[in-house]
């Protein structure tokens, strides 16, 4: 049986990169409203370094408009990135070869979707409400924190809720 870790209020940090308030059962991080060319807002787990082999879940949704820009769930070597009609797994937020993005037509950010996302040395699966997708990562990451991020509009603060964001390490 897995060992869920799940995260509470107190082990979540937004390093100064938007804001987190409770909201129900879960959270919502609200974006900068920066004036660069978009708004970031992003919370990380404050724990050890988790290993390069982990299982990470989490419920979430956007709640304002920019469903062009993603939403994202990082762990150690890349980031899942969400948006209206595709999602993909980057090694870096600014890969350029090896486009990763899977249409996935229809899909919509603005309805809660369940996340889990597994990294095995280099291979990461991704299942978003049972639809699956996988990747092989061009070398095996180290370990690193895990956090969810989101961009929003230039100057405006975006949203995005999320419940039930556990980790589980090893097989």
């Amino acid at each position: 049986m897995t060992a869920w870790t799940c995260f509470q209020g107190d082990q979540l940090s937004t390093e100064r990169h938007g804001t987190l308030a409770a909201a129900g059962p879960g959270w919502v991080l609200t974006t900068d409203a920066s004036d660069y060319p978009f708004s970031y807002g992003r919370v990380v787990a404050e724990q050890q370094e988790l290993g390069p082999d982990l299982t990470v879940r989490v419920r979430w949704q956007r709640l304002t408009g920019e469903g062009d820009l993603p939403m994202e769930l990082f762990v150690p070597g890349g980031a899942l990135m969400v948006r209206d009609g595709a999602w993909g797994f980057y090694e870096s937020t600014v890969q350029a070869a090896n486009d990763p993005w899977v249409e996935v037509p229809g899909f919509d950010v603005h309805l809660a979707h369940d996340v889990v996302l597994t990294l095995r040395g280099h291979e990461v699966r991704v299942q978003i409400d049972g639809a699956a997708a996988a990747w092989s990562l061009s070398s095996e990451p180290t370990a690193g924190r895990v956090g969810l991020s989101l961009r929003g509009g230039r100057a405006y603060r975006g949203a995005l809720w999320f419940s039930d964001w556990c980790v589980a390490q090893g097989g």
